[in-house]
């Protein structure tokens, strides 16, 4: 079991430090949504530990889980097309 509150602090230290980075035009939306990513697949298993304080956190509660099902159980990314891309087997 993780500390809820020291996980909660560094949660919302990251997710300053990405909106920080995005305001002062260090890193592009792309980047920033790829930190979120990153911080997504950090966070998944930590989600349901993590208190909702403010709107805001919640908000930002529900996009990283929104990106955090873009992530197979390995943490890597699944492939958009995974659906498509299968071949459809004929057993005839």
């Amino acid at each position: 079991m993780i500390d809820t509150n020291e996980f909660y602090v560094d949660f919302k230290k990251e997710i300053q430090n990405i909106r920080q980075l995005l305001d002062s035009k260090t890193i592009s939306p792309p980047q920033a949504l790829e930190r979120q990513d990153v911080l997504a697949s950090k966070c998944r298993h930590n989600l349901m530990f993590l208190p909702v304080r403010d709107q805001d956190t919640y908000n930002f509660k529900a996009q990283i889980q929104v990106q955090a099902q873009k992530f197979d159980t390995k943490g890597r990314l699944k492939s958009k097309h995974a659906h498509v891309t299968r071949r459809r087997h004929n057993y005839g």
